[in-house]
């Protein structure tokens, strides 16, 4: 389970706008605002976590469900991360990335058809060691009412992923 960075009802709701590999990467729009006190931007502009073994602790239904997990984090997970972070348009989906209301946030608009939209909101705050990530993930009909959730994960570098662990395992 791959919930360290890219919770699931992100992936959910980004399934019916998958990125074909031919897409144009021109499209993103980005911000040009300098990176907040604390996030650290590798090489693409993308936040950047430290490797070795995180806890993440994850919140849905307003508080109703809360799940701690520890996953060893390498470039396998940035990878995960920057999935989410470095989305393009589709015919169907329009994307927006960048640094705003200093944080790095990620915006989706998904055509499903009947009228229906994806909306998806990624709010991601941090620094290499700690990150606070909000998720609010919803539909909108065509009559403009909207049913939306939403997720919340802080998480925090531990220190180095122990002994024969790589990235990618959870430790129970």
């Amino acid at each position: 389970m791959r919930r360290l960075f890219l919770l699931s009802a992100a992936v959910l709701a980004l399934a019916a706008c998958d990125r074909k590999a031919d897409a144009p990467a021109d499209k993103a729009s980005t911000s040009t605002e300098a990176a907040p006190a604390g996030v650290v931007l590798d090489a693409a502009g993308l936040p950047k976590v430290r490797s070795g073994l995180w806890e993440v602790t994850s919140t849905e239904d307003r508080g109703k469900t809360t799940k701690v997990e520890k996953q060893c984090v390498g470039e396998e997970g940035t990878r995960e991360l920057r999935e989410i972070l470095t989305r393009r348009d589709t015919p169907e989906c329009k994307f927006t990335q960048g640094l705003k209301a200093g944080g790095f946030v990620v915006t989706a608009v998904c055509e499903q058809g009947g009228g229906v939209k994806s909306l998806l909101t990624v709010v991601w705050h941090g620094s290499e060691t700690a990150f606070d990530m909000k998720m609010s993930v919803g539909a909108e009909t065509p009559q403009g009412k909207i049913d939306a959730g939403e997720i919340r994960a802080k998480g925090q570098w531990t220190g180095p992923c122990p002994a024969g662990v790589k990235p990618g395992d959870e430790i129970e």
